[in-house]
């Protein structure tokens, strides 16, 4: 049965595991999932002969420039102080809808711990690699901050059962 289009009415972000605080004045995010190309032409050859290669994935979040709020929840002074510090944002939740909003079944995308990186480190997340703040005579102060994604990410729904690892998701990006 095909599902019906997502408002963007009921998309968030969140940090904090089971807590889930939402991050303030967003109005926009967006992940991209990358796969390197590799060139395996040899001497002699004219054309390239491309391989894949290694995934990643990197985002940005957009919202409303505000340094404090006063709501409770998570603020831009945050995220800009991890940005600094080279804090790895984990348990970072991209939510398309969100169950409470929606009244349906919360989809989000989630960083996960992947097998490649079992034994290694216990890193995933996303590092803030940039920001920016924006105005405009005619407009409202913005703020844009760019992720590079650490570790898998999958899409989430409820039907994943227990969560964990990436390999309890149904669906790897």
């Amino acid at each position: 049965m095909a599902q019906d289009p997502r408002s963007g009415r009921y998309a968030t972000i969140r940090l904090g595991g089971s807590s889930a605080h939402i991050i303030d004045l967003l109005g926009h995010w967006e992940v991209s999932i990358d796969l390197d190309t590799i060139d395996a032409s040899k001497f002699g050859t004219v054309w390239k002969v491309p391989v894949p290669g290694m995934q990643g994935w990197s985002g940005t979040i957009e919202g409303f420039y505000e340094a404090a709020t006063s709501s409770g929840d998570l603020n831009q002074n945050f995220l800009q102080y991890c940005m600094n510090n080279g804090a790895l944002l984990q348990d970072i939740r991209f939510y398309i809808d969100s169950s409470e909003n929606a009244g349906g079944v919360p989809t989000f995308l989630w960083p996960l711990m992947s097998s490649d990186l079992v034994g290694y480190d216990t890193g995933y997340g996303a590092y803030i690699t940039g920001s920016r703040i924006t105005q405009d005579k005619g407009g409202l102060a913005t703020m844009n901050l760019d992720l590079m994604g650490y570790g898998a990410i999958c899409c989430v729904t409820a039907s994943c059962g227990v969560l964990g690892t990436s390999s309890d998701c149904t669906k790897m990006w």
